[in-house]
């Protein structure tokens, strides 16, 4: 079975983890996750970093789908009761 990379390799002489998730750029490198410089070493440690930073990332979307879902919703009914008064 191959690996799963959830962000982006950046090698040398950066040697760290890319990824883009909501038009922000999130970078970590193998030093801050105290791992080996090197994909197979790190790609696991990244892994785990990428999915609590997720989690607390995707929080901040929820207001705004929310907000749109009402939007949504709110413009259905109205198109029926100008239907009925047509």
């Amino acid at each position: 079975m191959g690996r799963k990379l959830l962000m982006t390799w950046d090698g040398s002489p950066n040697y760290r983890w890319r990824k883009m998730f909501k038009n922000k750029i999130f970078t970590i490198t193998c030093a801050e996750l105290n791992a080996p410089r090197t994909l197979v070493g790190s790609y696991q440690a990244a892994n785990s970093w990428w999915k609590s930073i997720e989690k607390s990332a995707s929080g901040l979307g929820f207001k705004k789908t929310l907000l749109k879902t009402q939007i949504v919703i709110n413009s259905d009914f109205f198109k029926k009761i100008v239907a009925l008064l047509d």
